[in-house]
């Protein structure tokens, strides 16, 4: 017997909006993405947050290191 299965498709090009590789700011979460998950930002990457899907800069995290 085979189970049903669901799945998600992405269409070409875009990529599944992914958790952010750090915990950001409250800051950041006025910084939001697209309704098609994009960010207006050029080196922006939508990714997803405890405050939703925001666009963090994906040198983000090292500005902070350097800048504490």
């Amino acid at each position: 017997m085979d189970l049903p299965t669901s799945t998600i498709s992405v269409p070409v090009g875009r990529r599944a909006t992914e958790q952010c590789w750090v915990q950001p700011l409250l800051k950041y979460c006025k910084k939001r993405c697209t309704k098609l998950q994009e960010c207006l930002s050029p080196n922006h990457t939508c990714c997803w947050t405890f405050c939703g899907n925001i666009c963090l800069d994906n040198e983000e995290p090292f500005k902070s290191m350097l800048n504490p």
